[in-house]
């Protein structure tokens, strides 16, 4: 998309992987930022079941693909996300929280057969042992070590958002709206709450944001983090040692999929539970 072209919407919003544009007052769209090769097949598929289940959501009017990349048409959120809320008013902070953790557990208690087309939707477990067969570029002793540590974690058909952060939760007259289904999947629900804690301790750089903001926000995470992780054992039963098994697959998910910026830091905590399971 050309931004000089006065056919285009006016940007309001970036995210790590996609810019927001706006269309009118009541509609947006959301434009994928890298030509991936994904369909909208996955959100037409779960955003019948988000509203049956009463998961809030801006409604999708139109799916689209513009210049190669993913896109949509949807309803406009007027407020900020809930990322922002926690900056700007930390006494709102733990408010938040436990929205967000209740959220979380709201979408993860969905299951394949709560979705009628829920067998087209890809498994992470299915995911992880493809990319077992094709990643070159992890070193061989650590594949080997990750693949060994994805075959002991239990297969699950929860449904897992797949980039579930404070960000990606936008709040208008005190109602929380999840955006962003583009990479939802099944899996065990724990690999989701394990990709969340990597996503809440590492921030991506947006285009426009100052060091010193994008500082303050991976701080702010990393404190979120371990009061994350202990609300979410008080609401879904799981294990330290399956939490941190998880743990190794979704940074071997990050380190293939995420950000390039994200790949060193990645890499180093693969390689740090390499060697401490030798240690042990």
């Amino acid at each position: 998309m050309n931004p000089n072209d006065p056919c285009i919407p006016h940007l309001i919003a970036q995210g790590g992987e996609a810019d927001v544009y706006a269309i009118d007052e009541h509609t947006v769209l959301r434009v994928a930022r890298i030509a991936n090769g994904k369909t909208s097949s996955t959100e037409r598929i779960i955003e019948p079941v988000l509203e049956s289940h009463g998961i809030p959501a801006p409604r999708i009017r139109e799916f689209l693909t513009i210049d190669g990349k993913l896109a949509e048409v949807m309803d406009r959120i007027h407020g900020t996300s809930m990322l922002e809320d926690m900056l700007t008013d930390p006494a709102t902070a733990m408010t938040d929280l436990h929205t967000f953790i209740h959220l979380f557990s709201q979408v993860l208690s969905i299951h394949e057969d709560d979705i009628p087309d829920g067998s087209k939707l890809s498994n992470i477990t299915d995911t992880m042992h493809a990319l077992a067969s094709s990643d070159n570029e992890l070193p061989a002793n650590i594949k080997e070590f990750a693949t060994h540590t994805l075959n002991e974690l239990p297969r699950g058909d929860a449904l897992c958002h797949g980039d579930f952060h404070p960000g990606n939760i936008l709040m208008q007259d005190g109602q929380p709206y999840i955006i962003d289904w583009s990479s939802a999947h099944l899996g065990n629900p724990v690999s989701d709450i394990a990709h969340t804690y990597l996503l809440l301790t590492y921030a991506p750089k947006i285009p426009g944001q100052g060091e010193e903001e994008r500082a303050q926000i991976t701080e702010a995470g990393r404190q979120m983090a371990d009061l994350y992780l202990k609300l979410m054992h008080e609401v879904i039963e799981f294990s330290d040692e399956e939490f941190r098994g998880w743990l190794i697959i979704m940074s071997w998910y990050r380190f293939a999929y995420g950000l390039s910026t994200e790949h060193e830091e990645r890499l180093q905590f693969l390689s740090d539970a390499h060697a401490n399971s030798l240690a042990s």
